[in-house]
């Protein structure tokens, strides 16, 4: 958060002045947020909110405009009123991901913010947010976790598909076709592994991520026929598995 234009209010009004318009902002933001948020100030004219528990990057967003629209009301100072404006930037923490790269985010976030004219909110999406990932699996129930653990990671688009040709029919879309297909090879009826040589049959250029709760063998074999039909195949994960086996194969992407 950028308190915009914060040298003009101290040369045109004093540092004391400054001083409660900082002050003040303050509360104001605090407001906004709940108490389990953290709000520090890390520069002479620069916030730092970090809000927990969110469901992604709207909710930050919705946040974020809440506080830019509360701290734009004027300011009393003496016997002037002083106007002082946020630009704000949002970022959604990856997990794994360290501080230092998620605050870079949220700071270029802001400098466009900045550059957009001030007084307003800039959301730079997750790495993974521009990935539409496809979850094939019979099981219903391994479905909604997966779905879980991917939103978790920053994927706000995820697919389903319980069999086979509902997958490809997904695939063959081009409103819908995924950039990432993650599929269980155990799968009855078109079985996954049939399911990936008719993604080769269709030139898939996508990512190919494949589960199994079978052995590293089973794993193995199917890594060897995806290279063998020119799949990209980005990863093998051994169910039951959990986020940071998820992040592990993701990361490349």
């Amino acid at each position: 958060v950028d308190l915009n234009k914060f040298k003009a209010i101290n040369d045109t009004y004093g540092h004391a002045a400054g001083h409660e318009v900082l002050r003040v902002i303050a509360q104001r933001i605090a407001a906004c947020v709940r108490s389990n948020d953290v709000v520090a100030r890390i520069g002479g004219d620069e916030l730092l909110i970090l809000l927990t528990g969110l469901h992604g990057l709207d909710d930050a967003t919705a946040v974020a405009e809440k506080i830019r629209a509360t701290a734009a009301y004027p300011i009393p100072v003496g016997d002037a009123f002083v106007s002082a404006t946020l630009s704000i930037g949002v970022a959604l923490a990856v997990p794994g991901e360290g501080v230092d790269p998620l605050i870079a985010r949220a700071d270029a976030a802001m400098f466009r913010a900045k550059q957009a004219g001030r007084d307003q909110v800039i959301a730079i999406p997750s790495p993974l947010s521009a990935k539409r990932v496809l979850v094939v699996d019979d099981d219903v129930f391994m479905l909604d976790i997966v779905d879980e653990l991917l939103r978790q990671a920053g994927v706000q688009e995820v697919l389903q598909a319980s069999e086979g040709s509902a997958a490809l029919a997904l695939v063959d879309s081009e409103i819908t076709r995924p950039d990432v297909v993650l599929c269980d090879v155990n799968m009855s009826g078109m079985d996954g592994i049939e399911l990936l040589r008719h993604l080769a049959d269709r030139e898939f250029r996508g990512s190919v991520i494949v589960m199994s709760g079978s052995g590293d063998d089973l794993l193995a074999a199917v890594g060897d026929l995806a290279v063998m039909h020119g799949l990209r195949l980005n990863g093998l994960l051994r169910k039951p598995f959990e986020l940071d086996d998820l992040i592990g194969v993701l990361d490349p992407l």
